[in-house]
């Protein structure tokens, strides 16, 4: 379910509390009816102004998220086509994945790998778009919990210049990754 969705949800929730607090001559009910479908019919013309795009990358961020949070916490898996590192880390209900460089036999080479992060969610909902990536090097520590200083200069940055933002195509290839890892870790019956 993608941001249109849950704002023409929130819109048929206000109409049936107005019209409940009509038929019951309850006037606090009518008026928060009336307020949350103004709010929510906003949300719905906000979400369709937004292109089909827009609405399918922010459905496959969704999807990576759910599959996230299936994987164990702190443990890195190997994607078995490429080699990549994928490890997924939760912490207080913020959700972070880790994709990591395939292992490098040269020690040159160890010293230039990289990891790529993605702050996936945080508390019961993925987080909004645009879905930010940080590259950063393998030894640098990962912080799953971000200050909020940081995200607001991360945000600003990416404002500016859009160069933090992952593409859908991009996402897909996460979600692939994902994919190939749980069925190569899935236990054989």
């Amino acid at each position: 379910m993608g941001s249109r969705e849950e704002s023409a949800l929130l819109t048929l929730a206000g109409i049936a509390m107005a019209g409940v607090g009509w038929w019951w001559s309850q006037t606090w009910l009518l008026i928060l009816g009336v307020l949350v479908t103004g709010f929510a019919a906003a949300g719905v013309a906000a979400a369709l102004r937004k292109g089909a795009d827009w609405h399918r990358h922010e459905r496959a961020v969704r999807r990576l998220w759910r599959t996230s949070r299936t994987l164990p916490s702190g443990q890195m898996l190997r994607d078995p086509e490429t080699g990549c590192g994928v490890c997924v880390q939760r912490e207080g209900g913020s959700v972070l994945l880790v994709v990591t460089d395939p292992p490098a036999s040269d020690p040159a080479a160890r010293r230039e790998a990289t990891k790529t992060s993605y702050l996936l969610g945080s508390g019961a909902a993925p987080t909004p778009m645009p879905l930010l990536h940080l590259l950063s090097p393998l030894d640098e520590p990962v912080m799953v919990r971000m200050p909020m200083r940081r995200l607001a200069a991360l945000a600003h940055i990416n404002q500016h210049t859009g160069m933090l933002e992952t593409t859908a195509a991009e996402t897909d290839d996460l979600q692939q990754m994902l994919d190939r890892i749980i069925a190569a870790h899935r236990p054989a019956s």
